[in-house]
């Protein structure tokens, strides 16, 4: 039992989220995540069923790895300094001591500032926000957590009854968790009429899309008097209305289910078969709720940490246990906040 223990800290520590040359090297990033990905997918199969302690000292061991090279970068060390915040946690309440980071803060800095400089400037993609709350922010990613986000993806994905990622449609979705899984393909506004033709042509078990997209294309379903079986549906994006969820449940044949991620963060949480909240993916990312304002904190991406990030969302956390027997805190989404920050 404690060997298990410390193989699976070792590998969650160590390895799977910081080991990699300071040199980028597109080579070594594939050769790695081709080991990562399927290890990091046997993991998370098991993580979610361990122990709160467990959970919450792989946890911290993972905080004070972010912390300490944040520390290293301009912004966070001057964010450190002025706290007087020392970048070793005891606990997790501990990081309450920093103030929370906003977009608007995000934005009246350059982004050099959140970047290491004992990295290679090539480790990094510039992405952005949707923008959909207002003026788009910037933000730097890590490359080399891609494996990382693919696997809690496909977690996501068995969550929802899909056991074969190959098996899944993803429209119009072109963020890094999806590349390795599944058949990608643009539908165009303009031939939304051929969609029938297009999940006949595939013969998918399940669909991966933004909400909007999802809603629009069962309403064209809808109109040509159709229906497609489907095992599940995965959509990311707003919360739906309830006459929405109907239609695509009725459309699909199949049950809903959410995924709630973004750009500069990654998945989050996902939904289970309870359909009670969203399970929160503790093995990457640390969230926290003030006045109902959605706080995360991210331990994979170190070419820009995300320490007490505002994302914009709010809603509330409660750790009871789950009918699906997931031991993960469940996240209930509320909505947007009115000025997205």
């Amino acid at each position: 039992m404690i060997v298990d223990y410390l193989l699976k800290k070792l590998l969650i520590v160590g390895m799977l989220y910081y080991w990699r040359p300071r040199k980028y090297s597109e080579n070594f990033l594939a050769t790695i995540n081709k080991f990562r990905l399927p290890v990091l997918e046997n993991l998370l199969a098991k993580s979610d069923k361990w122990r709160a302690e467990i959970r919450a000292e792989i946890q911290i061991n993972l905080l004070t790895k972010i912390l300490a090279k944040a520390a290293l970068t301009p912004f966070w060390k001057v964010r450190f300094e002025n706290n007087k915040f020392i970048p070793k946690i005891g606990n997790l309440e501990d990081l309450e001591k920093l103030p929370v980071l906003t977009k608007e803060e995000i934005k009246n800095h350059n982004l050099a500032e959140f970047f290491p400089p004992y990295l290679d400037e090539n480790w990094a993609w510039l992405i952005t926000t949707s923008g959909t709350t207002g003026e788009k922010t910037y933000f730097l990613q890590d490359k080399f957590s891609s494996a990382v986000t693919e696997a809690f993806f496909r977690r996501a994905l068995k969550w929802a009854g899909l056991e074969n990622p190959n098996r899944i449609l993803i429209i119009n979705f072109f963020k890094s968790w999806s590349k390795n899984c599944g058949t990608h393909i643009n539908i165009d506004y303009n031939n939304f009429k051929n969609i029938w033709f297009v999940l006949n042509q595939h013969e998918p078990e399940g669909l991966f899309a933004d909400v909007d997209l999802l809603v629009d294309l069962a309403t064209e379903l809808e109109n040509q008097d159709k229906i497609f079986k489907l095992k599940s549906v995965v959509y990311n994006g707003r919360l739906l209305f309830e006459h929405e969820r109907e239609l695509i449940e009725r459309i699909f044949g199949c049950g809903l289910f959410s995924l709630y991620g973004a750009s500069e963060c990654g998945i989050i949480a996902s939904e289970c078969s309870a359909h009670n909240g969203l399970h929160i993916n503790m093995e990457r990312v640390y969230v926290e709720t003030v006045n109902n304002s959605i706080i995360i904190t991210v331990f994979d991406d170190e070419v820009m940490p995300l320490i007490r990030y505002k994302i914009g969302d709010i809603g509330s956390i409660k750790n009871l246990s789950c009918s699906c027997g997931l031991g993960l805190p469940r996240l209930f989404l509320e909505g947007r906040e009115k000025n997205g920050n």
